[in-house]
């Protein structure tokens, strides 16, 4: 048997039963190394503590070996900072502070002057079987940092542990910086140099994807947006002396107008130095006048021209928004309201010479159509043939109401008076009709509205004694001059005028 190697200790193995028969797993956390009091110590599978502890630290990583899959290698690190002790013992514990395995190692001093010291930690999981343990640099299981690292099993964590960044990987003719800045001590005599048969160097931008491309190409150096064959921002010709660019140039200062320029960096400031309004800005297809007023020196040789295949003038009123539109459609010129195909003012249609116009003509001043058209003294005035031929008759359609005929004057009238039994055969009932005769009422007829006029069922005798133009009076009683038992409606219809 190897004088160095590693064993489950008890309490390990009792973890590793209730850990089988639960179906649940043993955590591994942190390791301990001891000194073994200063004698070479051999694994005991009772103890419970190393001999002497002398530190203790997080276990690094724990994987399966590569050569035996029956063994756990656990990578154990002695920090720079830690020292002044020679290990000879190390213990793996759970995270509840057990004691799973113990181990014997061959003395390793750990100095306490910066330098650190990896631990590989082999340990079979067979608790019939012990391994022993190998030291990379040798004779043993320990790894030591100031040694060769050739064979080291983690290059990426080595590299972490050497204080070295990802720079360390790249080759010089693939360099690729991914974020912060590169500085670069470099001067006319001693320059950045971008070196190809044509040097290119690419701006991107990360958030947008934006790409910029500064490009030398021949007697050329150009700068392109997205690619060395996208839009062209500037390029200079060193052949013709020729600077070329894409867009618009603004200056940063004015240039004066004494130098050829406009004294302004801005459009509107250059306008306004040369003077010009804002009718500059417009197209002579797009004129629009805003305030003051157009005045057109024009005359019948020379005149205000509006041309196209309809040509049409608007007028628009600001405060209202209402619009009139006076075109020219074929041989017609007309006015039309709201639009071109709104309601037509007038029309003037130059095949038929005839006039239009939508509604009706009020002069302002009859005596030109008077003189022409009416001789005096031989015509009605509009309210003489109004009265004369215009008569309309008129009515009130109710249950009491009138029918007036306004030719004749005559006057129909009609209505209903309750007579009650109250009422003797000589007093009556006195009523109003519906409206007044202007002049006189003519006749009355009466009509009882039912038939009988007492319990014995008497006929009723109805008359109307006394009328006026207002109204009347009216009595009922029976047939045999007995006064009424039941109260009588009584309808009649009057004539007046």
């Amino acid at each position: 048997m190897s004088e160095y190697l590693s064993i489950i200790t008890d309490q390990g193995k009792d973890l590793e039963a209730a850990a089988k028969e639960s179906g649940t797993q043993i955590e591994l956390q942190k390791f301990v190394v001891g000194d073994g009091s200063g004698k070479q110590v051999t694994p005991d599978p009772a103890r419970t503590a190393l001999v002497n502890e002398v530190y203790r630290g997080d276990i690094s990583s724990l994987k399966v070996s590569p050569d035996q899959s029956s063994q756990y290698i656990a990578m154990l690190v002695l920090p720079p900072d830690v020292g002044g002790f020679v290990v000879r013992e190390v213990g793996l514990l759970t995270s509840d502070g057990v004691l799973y395995s113990v181990g014997s190692s061959p003395a390793i001093e750990k100095p306490n002057d910066g330098v650190s010291v990896n631990l590989q930690y082999r340990l079979a999981v067979s608790e019939t079987e012990s391994i022993t343990l190998q030291v990379a640099t040798g004779d043993g299981l320990f790894l030591r940092q100031d040694e060769n690292l050739n064979d080291v099993n983690d290059k990426a964590e080595s590299r972490k542990n050497l204080g070295l960044g990802s720079m360390a990987v790249q080759n010089a003719n693939a360099v690729n910086i991914t974020g912060g800045s590169a500085t670069l001590n470099n001067s006319a005599s001693n320059p950045l140099t971008v070196k190809s048969q044509s040097p290119c160097i690419k701006f991107e931008e990360t958030d947008t994807g934006k790409s910029y491309w500064m490009v030398v190409d021949g007697s050329n150096i150009r700068l392109h947006q997205d690619s060395t064959a996208g839009t062209a921002i500037y390029t200079w010709d060193s052949a013709s002396s020729i600077f070329t660019i894409a867009g618009t140039v603004r200056l940063l200062s004015a240039l004066s107008m004494s130098s050829g320029g406009t004294g302004a960096t801005t459009a509107s400031g250059a306008r306004s130095n040369l003077g010009l309004g804002t009718m500059a800005t417009q197209n002579s297809n797009s004129v629009s006048i805003t305030g003051g007023r157009a005045v057109f020196d024009s005359s019948a040789s020379l005149p205000v021209v509006l041309q196209g295949s309809s040509p049409a003038l608007r007028f628009t009123e600001t405060d209202t928004g209402q619009q009139y539109f006076l075109l020219v459609d074929g041989s017609n010129i007309r006015l039309d309201q709201d639009s071109t195909a709104g309601i037509s003012v007038f029309s003037w249609s130059k095949n038929s010479k005839s006039f239009s116009i939508g509604g009706s003509v009020n002069p302002s001043d009859y005596s030109n159509f008077d003189s022409r058209y009416q001789a005096k003294g031989s015509y009605y005035t509009t309210s003489q043939s109004d009265a004369r031929y215009q008569l309309k008759n008129s009515a009130a359609r109710s249950s009491s109401g009138w029918f007036k005929d306004a030719s004749t004057g005559m006057i129909i009238q009609w209505g209903t008076v309750t007579v009650p039994v109250s009422s003797s055969a000589t007093s009556g009932v006195s009523f109003s009709f519906p409206t007044s005769f202007p002049n006189a009422a003519l006749s009355i007829t009466a009509t009882p509205a039912r038939t009988g006029v007492s319990v014995s069922g008497n006929v009723a005798v109805v008359a109307v004694p006394s009328f006026t133009s207002s109204g009347g009076r009216i009595t009922v009683d029976t047939n045999r001059g007995e006064a009424i038992s039941i109260a009588q409606p009584i309808r009649y219809i009057a004539i007046g005028y």
